[in-house]
């Protein structure tokens, strides 16, 4: 787990640096009208912007992260779920393949074509290896990253 914090950690710390921090008033209003839209609930965000694309990450049912074009269509969203809501397909080639380990987070990605994949954080019991394993939008395995 400390190791997923920290991977979390470096990561905002390299976007941050790369990105730039938004007011509010600076962001575009098709992008502003567009997370009013999703997320009329949800109080307004911090934004960063990395080029062209406007990012925000918030508490909405677990953790959300989207980023929206300038024009305000969805780039890419990504949020957490519980472990136990990946496709069962998912569940079961993780269960088949590696019995004695655990998937420790989830999330369900969406891109801007509205192509959903969900990755999954898993831990093996035998080390302090963690993987990332994809699936496609039925379960179906796509691809591992491991470190």
């Amino acid at each position: 787990m400390k190791k997923i914090i920290l991977l979390i950690a470096m990561v905002l710390g390299i976007v941050s640096a790369q990105a730039q921090r938004m007011d509010t008033n600076d962001i575009p209003q098709k992008v502003r009208d567009a997370f009013r839209k999703d997320y009329s609930s949800v109080e307004f965000p911090g934004w960063t912007k990395f080029g062209d694309i406007y990012i925000t990450t918030f508490a909405f049912n677990g953790s959300v992260t989207i980023r929206y074009n300038s024009d305000g269509t969805l780039n890419h969203l990504e949020q957490s779920i519980e472990p136990n809501a990946i496709p069962q397909a998912a569940k079961d080639y993780l269960d088949t393949n590696f019995p004695n380990d655990t998937v420790q987070l989830a999330y369900e990605i969406k891109d801007g074509n509205g192509v959903i994949t969900y990755l999954t954080d898993f831990s093996y019991s035998d080390s302090k290896k963690i993987s990332k394993y994809i699936f496609d939008a039925k379960g179906n395995f796509l691809e591992t990253r491991s470190w």
